[in-house]
């Protein structure tokens, strides 16, 4: 589960993300768990939310098989189907949910000459694009414009954190403010795709910046979540210091 947040612009891609993950329960396992990797050989990078571990096995499937990221799409929903099969097998006899997964993949493309972003999914998924809600089927490469969110934040949120995603020119900035939206959502219960079982952000914030040639991934936020303990979405600054001081003069940040 957790936040993946992808924005795309002219020279690059910005992937903004959390790194914690935590149990059925909602008690945290980690606070470092990165979700996104980068593969520079191919220009490209790929995450997950949902089903820890499934970048990293992802990763493995991948290998050295493909020689450009255009070749990569050309396979990586096999190679996605697969390693679903092969974590079913794996938790069949355990009791919860079947475990599922979004994967993001970001990248050049040499062949249309342009940046690009996808997801898939391991189950039907709704996606709302310019607020017109549709379903995708499971198991499709799915082309994502724009800007991509993992999952909703709430309305107040976007007020909160001064979220305008047809102004804002600091890309950065935007993709940070989404996922510090998403992680003020974080509830026991989720909601939506996350209905009963519990949804957090939380860790650590990286970002990721995707060019021709280059890939870059920093840390810009940590967050004082504990081991062992479900995870407290107010717990620490909600947003980089430097982010606040950007937004020094917008009332919305403020808390109701």
């Amino acid at each position: 589960m957790s936040a993946i947040v992808t924005v795309k612009g002219d020279d690059g891609i910005i992937v903004a993300f959390d790194t914690i993950s935590y149990d059925m329960s909602g008690i945290v396992l980690s606070t470092t768990a990165c979700k996104v990797l980068p593969l520079m050989e191919l220009n490209c990078a790929i995450g997950n939310v949902g089903a820890a571990g499934f970048t990293t096995a992802l990763r493995d499937k991948i290998a050295a098989k493909y020689a450009d990221f255009d070749d990569l799409l050309t396979g990586i929903v096999d190679d996605f189907h697969d390693v679903h099969d092969d974590l079913v097998q794996l938790y069949w006899q355990e009791s919860g949910p079947t475990p599922n997964a979004t994967v993001m993949l970001a990248g050049w493309s040499d062949k249309r000459n342009q940046f690009e972003t996808y997801r898939l999914s391991t189950r039907e998924k709704e996606v709302v694009v310019a607020g017109e809600p549709s379903i995708t089927s499971a198991f499709s490469l799915v082309s994502t414009d724009g800007c991509w969110v993992s999952s909703a934040y709430r309305a107040e949120d976007m007020r909160r954190f001064g979220i305008d995603v047809e102004n804002e020119t600091n890309l950065v900035s935007l993709a940070v403010r989404m996922v510090c939206a998403c992680r003020a959502a974080s509830s026991a219960n989720g909601r939506g795709d996350f209905e009963g079982v519990p949804y957090a952000v939380g860790g650590q914030l990286q970002i990721l910046l995707l060019e021709r040639g280059r890939i870059t991934q920093w840390v810009t936020h940590r967050w004082p979540d504990e081991i062992g303990k479900p995870l407290d979405a107010t717990a620490g600054d909600a947003m980089p210091g430097w982010l606040v001081q950007q937004s020094s003069t917008d009332t919305s940040l403020k808390d109701d």
